[in-house]
């Protein structure tokens, strides 16, 4: 998993070493995708205990603007080779809080990270199945909120899943 947050996306982001929120970007996707068991590890063997697939993810960040990002997917072409077989998308949904959880903020852009509490980030696929959660920063957040954050993932993550 390698993170870059490019300039482009924001004029506080640098070019070089991957910053704290760039390693703690890549460990939210990774454990995503690792909860979610959405890959099938067992295609990427080619010959049993000998040669397997490795899978490394490139995460460059263009627009740190928030809820404005649109998707665009781009698709390799491997020659000689079996798909990889994934199972289905998990989509992360991260939620702001401000204000002692009196304002949730979906997708909050850098500025209003600045200002957050605390956030959370939830990982669901197209079926609202929870593949993984992570609260970060901030006080606790009562369970009603969650529930209500979980409701709100699963609906943009069958959006999102759409889209793409």
């Amino acid at each position: 998993m390698f993170t870059e947050f490019s300039p482009m996306a924001d004029p506080s982001f640098e070019v070089g070493r991957p910053g704290e929120s760039a390693v703690k970007l890549g460990r939210i996707v990774d454990r995503g995708l690792r909860e979610s068991r959405a890959i099938d590890t067992k295609s990427l063997c080619v010959i049993a205990g000998k040669w397997v697939w490795s899978v490394r993810i490139d995460l460059h960040i263009l627009d740190n603007g928030g809820l404005g990002c649109s998707i665009d997917i781009l698709k390799a072409i491997v020659k000689e080779s079996l798909p990889l077989i994934v199972h289905h998308l998990p989509i992360a949904v991260t939620f702001a809080f401000i204000g002692n959880q009196s304002i949730v903020i979906i997708d909050p852009s850098h500025l209003e990270e600045a200002v957050m509490g605390g956030k959370l980030t939830a990982t669901l696929n197209t079926n609202g199945d929870v593949c993984a959660i992570q609260k970060a920063g901030g006080e606790g957040v009562l369970q009603s909120v969650v529930m209500q954050c979980l409701r709100i993932a699963s609906v943009k993550a069958a959006d999102i899943t759409g889209k793409i």
